[in-house]
């Protein structure tokens, strides 16, 4: 009997243990979970702030790209522009070449010697 009773106790004792430590264990993941969820209250109010900037990123992206293609195409309209002046230019100095050395002073002096126009 005596053996009956400490084996009874022993048992009643761990299961006091048992108990205790349950308890002690659930009040542990009741405090980390109220820990992580602040802290993923923190983490979604961080999301949300990051998805509202990227919504204006998005949106100063594609002003931007609008900018661009415009720029792009006075760039474009300004090439052809120095390319006809190029080519006026080459013509100008190829029709040069060919002037007599009258028509060269004429040229460079801005005089007209020209004799048989009425006034």
């Amino acid at each position: 009997m005596k053996v009956s009773n400490c084996n009874t106790i022993l048992i009643v004792v761990i299961g006091l243990m048992l108990i205790g430590f349950y308890f002690f264990y659930e009040n542990g993941i009741e405090q980390h979970v109220s820990i992580y969820s602040k802290e993923i209250e923190g983490l979604k109010v961080q999301n949300d702030t990051l998805l509202s900037k990227n919504k204006r990123l998005d949106i100063n992206i594609e002003l931007l790209k609008i900018q661009q293609d415009s720029l792009k195409h006075l760039v474009e309209i300004k090439g052809e522009k120095i390319k006809n002046l190029n080519q006026i230019k080459y013509e100008k100095i190829k029709a040069i070449g060919h002037y007599t050395n009258d028509k060269l002073f004429q040229f460079f002096a801005g005089v007209d010697t020209d004799s048989t126009r009425a006034e």
